[in-house]
């Protein structure tokens, strides 16, 4: 398996007070980033003639960019925002979120 690392800043856009997800904008980021840097993974690995290989995405949470690419926070409970909004940027994709689970450290 191959693991990527993506900072949300680079696909989560909001709109210039940080409040509303851009879905179109954030979608089209995420399509560019996940064509570049997954496929690019996948062709290393296909290359050393790995099958099965499966790229697992790293994300970090509670950030985002504005439309200009100021960075934001998304505020309280921000990183189960996030895991919720790559769910959504996942189910048009190749490889298809169908669930996100949310784990916390509480008793």
């Amino acid at each position: 398996d191959r693991y990527v690392f993506v900072d949300a800043r680079k696909v989560v856009t909001t709109d210039e007070e940080g409040e509303a997800i851009d879905w179109d904008v954030s979608v089209e980021k995420w399509e560019k980033l996940y064509a570049s840097e997954v496929t690019a993974c996948r062709a290393e690995y296909r290359a050393e003639e790995r099958c099965g290989i499966r790229v697992h995405v790293v994300v970090t949470g509670y950030v985002a960019s504005t439309a200009s690419g100021v960075p934001t926070t998304l505020g309280r409970d921000g990183s189960d925002y996030t895991a919720a909004i790559f769910g959504r940027l996942l189910q048009s994709g190749t490889d298809a979120c169908s669930t996100v689970n949310i784990w916390t450290d509480v008793d």
